[in-house]
Order: structure tokens, then sequence, then C-alpha cells
């Protein structure tokens, strides 16, 4: 039963990012969780603003064409409206945290049950 053991759990756990293999609290995890998302939200603000140009160029290089032009304003409005809800949710949610005075980067300690 112990061999059984180690051979089911040595091989998942190769699998696994190291901080999660290790024994870590609740808090401890939500706060590398809010490490990760918070390198991802500028990440995903600069691809809504390239994707932005990207509309801006389809909509000038295809000047001439109707149909250009309409993919390249699609693009656009879908870029602006993308940043736009991004950095709206970014907003509320630091709203919310100023007015319940919870503070960015601090220690989160979970409910005891």
């Amino acid at each position: 039963m112990k061999n059984l053991k180690y051979t089911i759990l040595l091989p998942a756990s190769l699998f696994l990012p190291l901080h999660f293999v290790q024994a870590i609290t609740i808090g401890e995890l939500l706060v590398k969780f809010t490490d990760w998302l918070n390198l991802l939200i500028p990440i995903f603000i600069g691809l809504g603003l390239l994707y932005f140009i990207w509309g801006l160029a389809t909509f000038i290089g295809n000047s001439g064409s109707e149909d250009g032009r309409e993919e390249g304003k699609s693009k656009m409005i879908w870029g602006i409206l993308g940043m736009f809800v991004m950095i709206s949710i970014w907003g509320i949610t630091a709203f919310v945290g100023d007015t319940l005075e919870i503070d960015p980067g601090g220690t989160f300690d979970p409910p005891k049950f």
C-alpha cells in the first residue's frame, strides 16, 4: 500500500508547480494567485491596445474599400471595448478595496471552521 501511494503521488507532483506541491495555507495561495493576476492584467490591456492598433492599420490600409474599412472599424471598436471593460473592472475592484479598507498586497486571513 505504501508503494502505491508513491507511485501515484510522485508522478503527479512532477507536473504541478513547486509552490502548489508544498504545504501552504489558503491565505498564501490567494496571495500567490493575486500576484499572478497582477502580472496578467497589464498584459491583457496591452493585447487590447495592440488589437486596436491592428484595427487602425487595417482601417487605414484598406481605405479604398468599404469592406476593409468596416473590418478595421470593427476591430478598433472591439479593442476599445475590451480595454474599457478591463480597466473598469480594475478600477471597480480598487474602489471596493478602498471602501472596505482592504490593503492591496496585504495578507488575507480566511475564516476558520
